[in-house]
């Protein structure tokens, strides 16, 4: 808090009181102290800066870049104003004027770790990848168990050809934390050393959990094709909808496909391995239920209970397909169909069908998806290619396969 605001205690309290009500996620009455101590103190670069954070989590970013600007009018030499400053410039695409705020910060105090976090997204965003890639060491020199920036370090140091750089990265994080999935997941992509069967469950729940805040702005600048395709494959061969199925969306993540099969559902049903995931979801109304679980278990367990399954990207994290697909086949009726994507291995890159590729996902010959459906009972009625998304400019190509149940 401002000095020169310190010997009044009533401004004091009234603040400690606003910020408690801001942590504690009590928005609309924090904003109301806030806004009070501003009318009786209209400089106080403190209630600037923490009421400008909170407009902006409430939605309102132009009011929020006014209120943080002046705070740092008053107070030039605050990191965490200019900090904050920053992450409202990039969450609205403003990546030079959000790099020079961050620059600022870190110059004000350079071991402002959430800066020069920061720092390393908008640069990596901008293409500046070298230089992203010096700050995302840094901010694993000042933060060790800072996971999301060592991740990002050795992924980038993988893409730019520097793979002994990027193992060397990984395995000095195991030594930190021997047992952490990200790591031993992409250290055995990279090296194709012990290669899993499917990705862990920690793995696939680490990842998705804390990506669940900006998965769908991501994807969508992957200009990102997966539910779409699902779509147009049920529309052909359901025709109309008649709101009578009992559909379960496997992997449903934040619930992309919802509102494309709840025309088809009597009764839909959104399960994934992240809860963050599941709450992102539960946002879109469209669910009857949603259960976070694993999917293979849960398939399992719920033998001829569904009409229609989809699976939009998500077998991309099973190697071996025999388990998961059988495990759809018993969970469907009769007569019943599953619709999926999978990233397609042209060329298939090992004798079983499957490959573990350097980005973490499983892709698959066209030859093996056919053989595991028709060992597990399922008929291809329809089986296509296309493009995924994009990734560092580069297409994904998929398989997009619908099979039913006779």
């Amino acid at each position: 808090m401002a000095d020169k605001f310190a010997d009044n205690p009533e401004i004091a309290e009234a603040l400690v009181t606003a910020v408690g009500l801001h942590q504690a996620g009590e928005l609309d009455e924090a904003e109301r102290l806030y806004r009070s101590v501003l009318h009786r103190v209209p400089d106080h670069p403190d209630v600037l800066h923490f009421l400008g954070v909170l407009l902006h989590q409430s939605g309102k970013s132009k009011e929020a870049l006014e209120m943080i600007q002046a705070s740092i009018v008053v107070c030039p030499s605050h990191p965490d104003a200019h900090s904050n400053l920053g992450n409202i410039l990039k969450d609205h695409g403003k990546l030079v004027e959000a790099e020079t705020c961050y620059r600022k910060a870190i110059a004000l105090a350079p071991d402002h770790v959430n800066s020069q976090y920061n720092l390393a997204i908008v640069l990596d965003e901008q293409g500046k990848l070298e230089e992203a890639i010096t700050a995302y060491r840094t901010v694993v020199n000042l933060q060790p168990n800072h996971n999301t920036a060592r991740y990002q370090l050795g992924i980038l140091l993988y893409m730019l050809g520097h793979v002994d750089q990027a193992v060397v990265s990984f395995q000095k994080w195991l030594e930190l934390d021997p047992d952490n999935p990200l790591a031993l997941h992409m250290l055995a992509a990279w090296t194709g050393n012990d290669q899993p069967i499917r990705a862990q469950d920690d793995y696939v729940r680490e990842i998705f959990d804390r990506s669940a805040e900006t998965f769908d702005e991501h994807l969508d600048k992957l200009d990102y094709q997966a539910p779409k395709l699902i779509a147009e494959v049920i529309r052909r061969d359901m025709r109309e909808p008649e709101e009578m199925l009992d559909v379960l969306d496997a992997g449903c993540g934040t619930g992309l496909c919802g509102p494309l099969l709840w025309p088809y559902s009597g009764r839909l049903t959104g399960v994934d391995i992240s809860s963050c995931m599941i709450d992102k979801a539960r946002e879109r109304g469209v669910y009857d239920d949603l259960i976070t679980a694993e999917l293979t278990t849960l398939l399992e367990e719920s033998a001829s209970r569904y009409d229609l399954i989809v699976a939009a990207d998500t077998l991309c994290y099973f190697g071996d397909l025999k388990q998961v697909l059988n495990a759809i086949a018993m969970a469907l009726r009769t007569g019943g169909n599953v619709v999926f994507t999978l990233e397609h291995a042209v060329i298939a890159q090992t004798e079983d069908g499957f490959h573990l590729n350097p980005h973490g996902r499983y892709s698959h010959a066209e030859d093996y998806t056919q053989r595991v459906l028709k060992e597990v009972g399922l008929n291809i009625q329809s089986l296509g290619t296309a493009i995924l998304r994009m990734e560092r400019k580069e297409p994904v190509h998929g398989l997009v396969i619908l099979a039913r149940k006779s």
